[in-house]
Order: C-alpha cells, then structure tokens, then sequence
C-alpha cells in the first residue's frame, strides 16, 4: 500500500506542476483516495493520536509533520524565501548560484526533498522544482532568491519555536530600531536585505548567530541587527515594527541544541507610567519605596514581592542614580498612560499584554469577526476566514460586519503565510478558506494600521499542504515628584 500511496501522489503532483495533464475531477479523486490509505495505514502502523508510532508507521509520521520519535525535542520546520513560491535560492545575491552551495538530486515530491534536507546536518534549506530537489548547505544559508517558475525556495529553521522568542521594543509597532539612544543608527548595527512578511524576516535573524532583533518595513526591507550591545532605543517610524530577542541561554539534551529567552531578563517601557486606576495596583507600603534606590536595588525590591509586576521609576541621568522606586501588580500595559517622564520595567516572566487585539482605531476586536476558520487571526486586522457564505470573496466577507476589504489573499497551509493575492472583489476560488485584511471605514488609509506582519507560523500538518495544490498622549507637560507619595499628578 506504501508503495501505492507515493506513486499516486508523485502522479498528482507531477500533473499540478505541469509535466502531464489529468483533469481536476480526476485530480481531486486521487488525492481523496491518498488521504483515505492514509488514515487507513495510520492505523494499521498501530500510531496514536498523540503522534506516536510504531517503526512500521513511518510514512505517516514523516506525512503529518513530526520529525522526532523524542518528546521535547526542538522541532524543525521550513519558512518561505521571499514568498517561496516561484523563487529558486541563491547565496549572497541574486546571481550567486554556485554549484558548491548546495547537493542536487532527484525527489519525487516537496516532503522526500525536505526529508533529504533534514537528513543533511549541514543543510540550512532547499530549492524544490518537479523532480529536483537542491539541498542548501552553503555556511551562511539562503540570503537571496531569484525568480523561476516551477521552483519553491524554502528555508530551514532546526528550532521553529525560536521564532516566539522575539519581543516588541518600546511598543514594537510604528519603531524603527536604534542603537543607545532615537538618533544613534550606524551602518555597522544591521544587515539590510528583503523579505515578503515579517515572518521570514524573523526566520533571517533566527539563522543568524549574531543577531539581536529585527527592524521590518511594510515595503519588505529587513534590518537583522548584529550591534553587540543590542537594541537599546527606537525612533518613531510608521510604517516599521522593532523587535528582540532575548539574550539565548543554552540547553542541552537529546537531539540537537535549542536556545530559550532568558529568565532575568527586565523589559523597558520608556515613558510608561502604570499606577492605580491606570494600567495596575499598588502593592501597599510600597509606593513608593522608602528611600531612594538605584534601578538594580528597585529591581531587587519587585522580585521580594510574588505579586510585583515591575516597577516605576523617574527618567533619570542614569542606572545608578537613586531615585523615588514604586511597585507595581496586576498590570495591564495598554491601560498605562504613555508619554510621561517616568518608565515603567517589567519583571521577567510577568504577563503584562493580555490576550493581542487588533487597535480598535483600525479594526474590531477579533472577537466579534464572524466565520473565522478554527480561531486563525493575524496581526494587522487580517484573519483566516470561511470563503462558502462569501462566494470566496473578502469584500463581502469585510462588509458583513461593517469593515471594508483592504486586501484578500489565499493561504499557505491554514496559516497567515500568504500563497497569493488577490482583488477584493475578485473571489478566491476552489478553497474553503481566505486571507481577508478588513479595516473599519475611517481606517481604510490610516498609514499606522499598515504595520506588517503574520505572527509566527504555528506548526501544521504538512500533508495539508496537499490540497491547496488543486487550486491555483495622552501628553503630560508637567510633574511634580514627592518622595513620600509619588509622583503628585498621578494620585487620586
């Protein structure tokens, strides 16, 4: 049966890339019969539904995604180069296509030319066209791609959780990243290059050893920031998002080394006071603090106490000036009050954002979109949505609920990666599901809703990948400072 299964989907898929010809009924049978035997051998090869399987259920442990026996064990995972369809991959340019940079050999399909990759412990991704499968060893990986068509360009990451490492700065939306202070941006911080989504974006840094954040425009342009002293400020930039990853802390065990966000790392938020009534509580006999601390020794104060969130502190000449300390608990960041002369740190490991809401500026909150696919949202108003009550089109899935389509596309594999693009009023077609960005009337040309940017892909079942295949201030201006209660302007 296992021999019959991958003749079948050889056949299939040879036919969606062109090289013969069945009709799409037929097409469509076919596949219906490939993802039956293989609910038939999962079976058979005694796997349950935790995705663990006898040695004899090999084929549908490599068809549905995982790619370790080992519970716990950092899971791979390949993200496209520049959309990855119809780009062929290449070295540090567009033209740097050298032999030397990659194994050529022949695959019957995308997943036994990912196995090869997986197989390779040098391999850092894979150009797949028909039955040609180029395994990517090239030390510095796919920097570049070039268009061709047939060809998918993907790019393997060893531990695709990294990819939840990465942290807002300063807020992250509408920030470009900088140096120690808003003006402080040289050459020598970043490597500049391009990216279709902030997704792949990210994907660059985590291959990157040296990297410390990310600086990604709406245009495609990607920062990968190698200053060694990280990103330390942001200037106001609409159209970008700043984001860092935490300092790695190495952990070892079976299978290969991973990286985790460190555990004492503080998060800055300058110019953020969070205090009764706005953002948090107060801890009693600490607000403030008695005396005057340096940061590290209001720091220590936060960790005393299990309830503390973070702390306040003046804007001051530095680190260790001693200055008024306030504690702070049940802090919720999005009700603190902005542009103030006080910053607000939070302690690592605190949960201070909440469940991620679209601004209500630009969108509802998700909450209230209908039909939306298996909870499948992303950022910047965008969400997974059920095409059938819509005739798959996303200017009538946006006007539903009095939104207006900004952009409609179709997704990768049930996921924000955007396959391809379509009009609003043109229906994407032969899928269940579609991409919709919709934004409320008043919105539809604010600059500062066109953040970009799916959240990290979640790991899917990659024989799903199948299917698609078928288908073608408030401003404070003055304060004053007590040393005994607080900041004045902010009592109550």
């Amino acid at each position: 049966m296992l021999d019959a299964i991958r003749r079948l989907t050889a056949v299939a898929v040879s036919s969606l890339q062109g090289s013969s010809s069945i009709p799409l009924p037929i097409l469509r049978a076919m596949l219906c019969w490939v993802l039956a035997a293989l609910l038939v051998q999962k079976a058979a090869a005694g796997c349950s539904d935790d995705n663990t399987c006898s040695s004899s259920g090999a084929l549908w442990l490599q068809l549905k995604g995982s790619r370790s026996f080992n519970k716990g064990v950092a899971e791979p995972d390949f993200f496209p180069v520049h959309g990855g369809v119809g780009r062929s991959c290449r070295g540090s340019h567009a033209d740097d296509n050298l032999a030397g940079h990659y194994i050529s050999t022949a695959a019957t399909s995308m997943e036994d030319c990912k196995q090869l990759c997986l197989s390779n412990s040098a391999c850092k991704g894979i150009e797949f066209n028909r039955m040609r499968c180029k395994v990517w060893t090239r030390r510095e990986g796919i920097q570049a791609s070039h268009p061709l068509a047939g060809s998918t360009c993907l790019r393997l990451l060893q531990d695709a959780s990294a990819m939840n490492n990465f942290r807002e700065v300063n807020g992250g939306r509408g920030k470009g990243c900088r140096g120690s202070h808003p003006g402080d941006k040289e050459e020598s911080y970043f490597k500049s290059t391009t990216a279709t989504t902030l997704d792949e974006c990210k994907s660059i840094c985590v291959q990157d050893a040296d990297c410390q954040g990310v600086s990604y425009k709406s245009r495609g342009l990607c920062e990968v920031w190698v200053r060694s002293a990280g990103i330390e400020a942001t200037e106001d930039e609409e159209d970008s998002v700043c984001l860092e990853v935490p300092g790695p802390t190495t952990t070892t065990g079976p299978g290969p080394t991973t990286t985790a966000p460190v555990t004492d790392r503080w998060e800055k938020h300058e110019g953020l006071n969070c205090y009764k009534g706005h953002g948090a509580k107060i801890i009693n006999g600490k607000d403030p603090v008695d005396g005057r601390l340096t940061l590290q020794q209001c720091k220590d104060e936060c960790l005393k106490e299990e309830k503390c969130d973070g702390i306040v502190m003046p804007q001051g000449d530095g680190e260790d000036t001693a200055r008024n300390c306030w504690l702070r608990r049940d802090v919720q960041k999005s009700k603190c009050t902005a542009g103030s002369p006080y910053n607000f740190w939070a302690r690592p490991d605190s949960d201070i954002d909440g469940p991620e809401v679209p601004g209500t500026e630009c969108c509802q909150s998700y909450d209230k979109w209908p039909f939306v696919k298996d909870g499948r949202t992303c950022s910047g108003c965008m969400a997974l949505v059920k095409t059938e009550p819509f005739g798959g089109r996303c200017d009538k899935y946006c006007e539903s609920f009095g939104h207006e389509c900004v952009t409609a596309a179709e997704e990768v594999n049930n996921n924000c990666a955007i396959k391809y693009s379509q009009d609003c009023d043109k229906p994407i077609e032969g899928t269940s599901d579609m991409l919709c960005t919709c934004r409320l009337q008043t919105a539809v040309d604010e600059p500062k809703c066109d953040w970009p940017g799916p959240p990290p892909r979640q790991l899917q079942q990659q024989l799903l990948q199948l299917l698609p295949l078928l288908h073608h201030n408030r401003s404070i201006t003055s304060a004053a400072q007590s040393s005994t209660s607080g900041p004045t302007w902010i009592m109550e």
